[in-house]
């Protein structure tokens, strides 16, 4: 004899099956729900039913219920009972035989805001389901004389097991807060003390913030959460609009000089018949400037406007102490694992970084020094914009450190008339 269970109607018989169809509704199959209810106890199964209709039958929610219930379900793996516990707050949820379901409390002395800042009554309040930041400021006494209008709600999240927190700078009085909040009422400032900065990269709340004129790297950092575990604090910068528009405006004036030079060198060079060895050469390098200053101008990898950070603590001369301008950007780059080879090489590359290698190993790695490499120009560009340069000693290079993220560019001889 062998005995077949399912549920599928288009199972295929066989001749002399013998066919039972189990009576599903019996005593034995129940579910049981406790918790916030008006009615908790244990309850007959029906296929098919659903968390709403557990809270219908139980005649409801409690005013103090909870949106999240948790199901304890047991399931069979092989011959062992095992338990697992599903938390939800979709009431379309397919409950199962056996379900011990239970609708938490959500009004608890342990569930608490606090707000602090321009209100009468600072301190800490019991939280209330559905309550907004109207409701926080009447319990609060209200606005004092000097408060602003944009609130700061500091919340915490649940990321990847980790605490997260998350700042949200609101004037929309309905917003609804969350337990455990952190409710600030700003005293209001005159418009032309307030910076208007952000911060992007490997930092925990990426945006815009406005902060008090006079406020440092060190307040950004903070208001935006801090950084992430794989933010690059060697990267770091300041983009500053009023310096990249100077640099740019004097590339620019660069660019318009060397090209004047460029027109009269050619100009001059059409009625000199001899043959210059001197003016050809100067020509060559005008046309090499104006070159290297348009790929500079065109290029969205290029420095202007960038201020280097040190954002190291364990370093002397930290920058979180540095100040901001409105309309900074501090950029917190994220860490990188490769380095980059460029210039005089016979291949440019992007290597893997690797803590053994120095200088010369990468550049051997992108197929070494091109026959018209020079030991004048060459650097190492760091993420952050600084640069160092690479020091030959008798045709060899000088011990120096590199880090992933790093740009080794390779300077390339001028091009002479022959």
């Amino acid at each position: 004899l062998k005995y077949i269970l399912t549920d599928e109607l288009n199972t295929t018989i066989k001749p002399f099956d013998v066919i039972k169809v189990s009576k599903y509704k019996d005593e034995k199959i129940f579910f049981s729900v406790s918790g916030e209810v008006v009615k908790p106890g244990k309850y007959l199964f029906a296929k098919g039913a659903t968390l709403d209709d557990v809270i219908q039958i139980a005649d409801g929610f409690t005013d103090f219920a909870d949106k999240n219930i948790i199901i304890t379900r047991t399931n069979m793996v092989g011959s062992k009972k095992i338990l697992k516990y599903i938390l939800t707050d979709e009431l379309n949820t397919t409950i199962k035989p056996f379900d011990v379901i239970k609708v938490s409390k959500y009004k608890d002395e342990k569930i608490f805001f606090s707000v602090s800042g321009e209100v009468v009554k600072p301190g800490k309040y019991l939280f209330a389901k559905g309550a907004t930041l109207d409701d926080v400021i009447q319990i609060a006494d209200g606005f004092t004389d000097f408060a602003d209008k944009n609130i700061i709600i500091t919340r915490t999240a649940i990321v990847d097991s980790k605490r997260r927190l998350k700042n949200i700078s609101t004037d929309d009085l309905n917003t609804t807060i969350e337990p455990f909040d952190v409710i600030k009422v700003n005293k209001y400032r005159d418009w032309n003390s307030v910076l208007n900065v952000k911060v992007n990269g490997s930092i925990q709340n990426p945006g815009s913030y406005m902060l008090e004129n006079g406020s440092t790297v060190a307040d950004l950092v903070k208001i935006a959460s801090g950084m992430r575990d794989d933010a690059d604090i060697d990267a770091a910068y300041i983009l500053r609009k009023s310096l990249l528009q100077k640099q740019k405006a004097l590339k620019e004036n660069q660019l318009i000089t060397l090209q004047s030079q460029l027109s009269a060198a050619i100009y001059a060079s059409a009625f000199d018949n001899q043959s210059d060895n001197y003016a050809k050469i100067k020509l060559l390098n005008i046309q090499q400037q104006v070159e290297t200053l348009k790929k500079q101008l065109s290029s969205s990898s290029n420095n202007f406007g960038k201020i280097s950070l040190n954002l190291d603590d364990a370093k002397e001369n930290s920058s979180y102490s540095f100040e901001l301008n409105d309309g900074d950007t501090l950029v917190v780059p994220k860490k990188e694992f490769f380095v980059y080879v460029d210039g005089g090489v016979l291949s440019p590359a992007t290597l893997v970084y690797s803590k053994k290698r120095d200088v010369l190993d990468y550049i051997n790695k992108a197929g070494g020094f091109s026959e018209d490499y020079s030991t004048q120009s060459s650097y190492v560009l760091k993420p952050n914009g600084e640069a160092k340069k690479i020091v030959f000693v008798d045709g060899k290079i000088a011990p120096m450190k590199i880090k992933a993220g790093d740009t080794i560019v390779i300077g390339i001889k001028a091009q002479y008339a022959k």
